[in-house]
């Protein structure tokens, strides 16, 4: 099955990005393709939200701004993720880490990341949390 990026979708290396900002969202996205995984990038919490209804089970990983126009944020995003996939691993990017409240967000999948940042720091993240491509996503 394709992506709308058309990136393989595989449960083992499959990468969710939302970021709204495009060259952000891009450096992160060709990082993380680079590497061997499959990614789809959105530049909304809502456009993922709307995708991901019937696929969040083929998530391995979200890598989210916690900050994103839209009805939904990235936390809210997060949460509906987990509600449907408990292991999925979170990584939240954002310029205002102090929106992350420790008493609420314990989740052990879940990273932050401030800005700014490398894209070599979601990727080291994200293999943190045991989240590898798989030698299919190598094709």
């Amino acid at each position: 099955m394709l992506d709308s990026h058309g990136d393989r979708q595989n449960p083992g290396g499959w990468v969710v990005v939302v970021e709204d900002d495009p060259l952000i969202r891009l450096d992160i996205a060709a990082e993380l393709r680079s590497s061997g995984y499959a990614v789809t990038d959105f530049e909304t919490a809502d456009e993922a939200l709307d995708l991901l209804a019937d696929t969040a089970a083929d998530v391995c990983a979200l890598v989210t701004d916690i900050s994103t126009p839209g009805r939904h944020d990235g936390l809210d995003l997060a949460d509906r993720m987990f509600a449907q996939k408990p292991v999925i691993s979170v990584v939240f990017t954002t310029g205002t880490p102090q929106k992350i409240d420790p008493r609420t967000r314990r989740n052990p999948r879940e990273r932050v990341i401030a800005k700014p940042y490398a894209p070599p720091e979601v990727l080291a993240h994200l293999r943190a949390l045991d989240i590898v491509p798989t030698p299919a996503d190598h094709t």
